[in-house]
C-alpha cells in the first residue's frame, strides 16, 4: 500500500514497506540537480537580493559599526583581510611546482639502493599475495646485485691495468 508524505504538498509517494538500499527512493526527491535556490530563479530575485546586501553595505549604521570594530580589534580576521585586498589588491601567490619523475631519481641511485628498494617490494608484493610481481621484483634484485658485483670486478680490472691496485 503506498502513502504518500503529507507534510509537503510535492512530494513524491514512497512504496512500503521501506527498502533500506534506497532502491524504492524516488529519483526526483529534491531540488533538480544544477537548478539554483529560488531566491535566484528569476533575474528579479538577484536583483533583489543585491540590492538588498547593497544596501546594508552602504549604510552609514553599518561602515560606522565596521569602523569601530576594525578600531577596537574585534572585526573578523577574513573581514579585515579582505578590506585589505580591496584597499591595497590581492598580493600575487606563486606556486612553484617541480616534478622529478621517479624514473630520472632511480638512474642516479646506486645499485645498492635500487636492490634495497627491489627487495622491499618484492616483501610487500609478497605480503598482499601477488606472487608473481614479487618474483619479478626479487630477479630485478639479484640482477641488481650481479651488476654491482660485476662493476666492482670491472673497477679492480681498470685499476690494475692503470697500476693503481697492487
Amino acid at each position: 500500500m503506498a502513502r504518500s508524505n503529507t507534510a509537503f504538498a510535492h512530494a513524491p509517494t514512497f512504496t512500503e514497506p521501506a527498502d533500506p538500499s534506497g532502491a524504492n527512493l524516488p529519483i526526483s526527491a529534491g531540488r533538480p540537480k544544477g537548478s539554483t535556490s529560488p531566491i535566484y530563479s528569476t533575474k528579479a530575485g538577484q536583483n533583489e537580493a543585491k540590492t538588498f546586501a547593497l544596501s546594508i553595505l552602504r549604510s552609514e549604521d553599518y561602515r560606522q559599526s565596521l569602523l569601530s570594530r576594525a578600531k577596537a580589534g574585534t572585526l573578523p580576521a577574513n573581514i579585515e583581510a579582505m578590506l585589505w585586498a580591496y584597499a591595497y589588491g590581492r598580493p600575487t601567490e606563486r606556486v612553484e611546482v617541480t616534478h622529478v619523475s621517479p624514473a630520472s631519481q632511480m638512474a642516479d641511485m646506486p645499485v645498492e639502493e635500487l636492490a634495497k628498494r627491489a627487495e622491499v617490494i618484492a616483501k610487500v608484493l609478497k605480503e598482499v599475495g601477488d606472487i608473481e610481481a614479487a618474483d619479478q621484483a626479487l630477479k630485478m634484485m639479484h640482477e641488481a646485485d650481479e651488476k654491482r658485483i660485476i662493476d666492482a670486478v670491472d673497477a679492480e680490472i681498470i685499476a690494475r691495468s692503470e697500476g693503481t691496485v697492487q
